[in-house]
């Protein structure tokens, strides 16, 4: 297998902008770098925004990455161009990374490399017997990762580093990319977050809002950014819309769904955008920007889950706060990502609201995280090391996604061992004990 580097570090810290910059500044004209990005079109487009400003030709997307097969097919690589491939955690187009991998004569391409990149790399669990969903991608990214001639290297990047802890590979290196000043953390938000809902008031904001609820939205003394993270089905999430629309001024309600309707709603009745056009958060702030309004809401769930970063670099709009509800059998990987979209570089602490139950949930998975954050980086590279280390840390098993098949030791159990077994007494042959063996 070819070498493995694990980065880890904090939530909405900086991780992918340092692993594109530390990629394509290092980058050769016979190194492809290959960024496997969350499957969401904004994830990708939110790392090609940070590729773009360097000097490369860069392939992104589905029908980019099978023009480009071609072009390596027919040996017509362009000399001294710099390539960068970026796709989407899906089987298609992990596939045609596969055959760009395969296609590489060596009568052409004998001296080039592919350097896979997997961002939120703990969702492909690698190095896993055991698969519980998504086997059909999870394989195509399994081949990449073992063994093509073409790949030297592969880095893996994950803020939530629990399918790692569980995988048999042992990685040549752990770096932890610490975050910058003013980095608000999930344990900062966690410790500060209110428990001011009833499954009565969430529920209402999808049919007709609590007095509570209405308060909430009303508030004119906040400006900046609500996301509202309660419900992950469609026509439901829009119920939510109509009553932001009705009971709020001044304000735009943007919706991140695939609903197949626009993305942005004013408080007047009015939208702008058309079906087809995705949320962007930058098109969000500019209308914002334009209508002189200092209060946007955000509804989502599944694309608030990993990766894509809500508020803006700076400004009113760098100021954020959520309303989260969530299962209490949520594994713990998905609610630290999930209230994860709070973290990063603000003035004060985001405020997160949210019923007792979430957060009777969301104080289990924190409690495993930390676990894993107080795990030594040597520790964590080697699998040997890492299994020690998690039979003397407790881990709450059930709730955390991809675990291939590990259970504690218990006192008084016969278990089953990869280590190599010695003689037994009666395999030994009587002999002469060598000098200068210590037998006492």
């Amino acid at each position: 297998m070819a070498k493995q580097t694990l980065f880890i570090g904090a939530m909405q810290s900086g991780k992918t902008t340092h692993v594109v910059n530390k990629a394509c500044e290092n980058q050769t004209e016979l190194q492809i770098p290959a960024f496997c990005n969350y499957n969401t079109t904004l994830s990708m487009e939110s790392t090609n925004e940070k590729i773009r400003p360097y000097d490369v030709n860069l392939i992104a997307g589905l029908e980019a990455l099978r023009n480009f097969k071609y072009r390596v097919h027919r040996g017509k690589l362009i000399p001294d161009e710099k390539y960068v491939l970026s796709f989407l955690q899906n089987h298609s187009q992990l596939s045609e990374v596969r055959n760009i991998a395969t296609s590489f004569d060596p009568k052409y391409y004998s001296s080039y490399r592919m350097l896979p990149i997997f961002d939120e790399d703990d969702v492909l669990a690698f190095g896993h017997k055991e698969q519980k969903r998504i086997v059909q991608k999870r394989r195509e990214a399994h081949a990449i990762l073992s063994g093509l001639p073409l790949v030297g290297e592969t880095w893996h990047v994950s803020a939530t580093p629990f399918a790692q802890q569980f995988s048999d590979i042992s990685f040549d290196k752990v770096v932890n990319i610490e975050p910058g000043e003013n980095y608000k953390s999930i344990q900062q938000i966690v410790e500060n977050c209110e428990e001011m809902w009833v499954e009565k008031d969430i529920k209402s904001l999808m049919d007709e809002p609590t007095t509570k609820m209405i308060n909430y939205i009303q508030d004119e003394s906040y400006t900046g950014v609500d996301l509202v993270q309660i419900n992950p089905n469609i026509e439901p999430q829009y119920a939510i819309v109509d009553n932001l629309v009705k009971y709020t001024e001044n304000s735009i309600i943007a919706v991140a769904n695939s609903g197949g309707k626009p993305s942005y709603y004013f408080s007047n009745g009015t939208t702008y955008g058309t079906s087809d056009a995705t949320f962007n958060k930058e098109t969000l702030y500019r209308l914002a920007e334009e209508n002189n309004i200092k209060r946007v809401f955000i509804v989502a769930y599944y694309l608030s889950d990993r990766t894509n970063t809500f508020r803006a670099p700076s400004g009113i709009f760098n100021e954020m706060r959520s309303i989260l509800y969530t299962s209490a059998k949520t594994n713990s990987e998905t609610i630290l990502q999930r209230t994860g979209r709070l973290c990063g570089y603000q003035d004060s602490i985001p405020l997160l609201t949210c019923t007792p139950e979430t957060a009777a949930a969301l104080y289990r998975a924190i409690t495993d995280f930390e676990v894993i954050q107080k795990m030594p980086l040597d520790v964590m590279a080697d699998k040997k090391r890492r299994y020690e280390f998690l039979e003397d840390n407790e881990l709450n098993l059930n709730y955390l996604r991809d675990t291939n098949r590990f259970k504690p030791r218990k006192a008084g159990q016969w278990y089953t061992t990869e280590e190599e077994k010695g003689y037994c007494l009666s395999e030994l042959h009587v002999g002469e004990v060598e000098e200068g063996i210590d037998i006492k």
